[in-house]
């Protein structure tokens, strides 16, 4: 509510206010608290596919085919979880199964300043060759189809989570901290939530490193999960469907006059 944006944009009444979970849309009430709300789930394309060979993905990040990959691709800010996670990982340091990705690259001064910080603390902790910093990526998808399982412990709120399900979609368990929008994706067929602390967390991980049936079980479940959330025929239908029912009481061509309808996607 003191945000210099929010401010500016609830000058001007709307009509209809659409959000990409029930977590935007319950924290987002005070904001034109009189118009019509609806949570529309973001359409995503899950038929895409992805052509390179898995063996070839982790041959070229020197990564040995029996490996567990944990992976984690995100911006690289500090409320996407990445200190959480490298500390999860040290509690499994004698467990010789894994290796984690970490794809995402600095975009800000402060972001490089944040990516050393995370680079000199997994050396601390013993773990600089177990945890790979892939850098900017432009093959996430790639990476998700190389990888075992995906671990985004976000420590704030995510909106949504569109990587979440792009994950599901590709058939990866998906671990997460039990906050925001994750809480609205992530199901115990197909993931787990966990506290917001280092134990937990790793214990999780620890459960999907050691379990090839459980990753099995969950690999199968993630693709009906993200098509249920995500289909991209299904949420797109049903965002024209709002916008017609806004058009339906518009005045004609011949008629109309200036006006302040507008839509706001939160």
């Amino acid at each position: 509510p003191r945000g210099w944006l929010d401010r500016w944009a609830s000058l001007t009444p709307c009509d209809l206010v659409l959000y990409n979970s029930t977590f935007t849309e319950v924290s987002g009430r005070w904001l034109f608290p009189t118009a019509r709300r609806r949570v529309l789930l973001c359409p995503l394309d899950l038929d895409s596919g992805v052509s390179a060979p898995r063996a070839s993905i982790r041959a070229s990040l020197d990564t040995d085919a029996e490996s567990v990959v944990i992976l984690l691709a995100s911006r690289m800010q500090p409320w996407k979880g990445h200190r959480l996670l490298i500390d999860a990982l040290a509690s499994l340091r004698e467990n010789a199964r894994w290796t984690c990705w970490i794809a995402g690259g600095p975009q800000r001064r402060n972001e490089e300043s944040y990516h050393r910080e995370l680079v000199a603390h997994a050396d601390r902790l013993g773990l600089a060759g177990r945890i790979r910093f892939l850098g900017q990526r432009d093959d996430v998808a790639a990476l998700m189809a190389a990888a075992d399982v995906y671990c985004q412990p976000n420590v704030h709120p995510e909106p949504f989570g569109l990587a979440f399900v792009e994950a599901l979609a590709a058939g990866l368990p998906v671990v997460t901290t039990k906050m925001g929008g994750a809480v609205e994706i992530v199901t115990p067929t197909c993931g787990r939530l966990t506290p917001a602390e280092p134990a937990a967390l790793g214990a999780v991980i620890g459960e999907y490193v050691d379990d090839r049936e459980k990753r099995r079980t969950a690999a199968k479940a993630g693709p009906i999960r993200a098509r249920e959330l995500c289909d991209v025929t299904v949420r797109t239908r049903e965002l024209v469907s709002e916008l017609a029912s806004l058009a339906e009481g518009a005045p004609s061509a011949a008629e109309r006059v200036p006006t302040n309808h507008s839509v706001i996607a939160a």
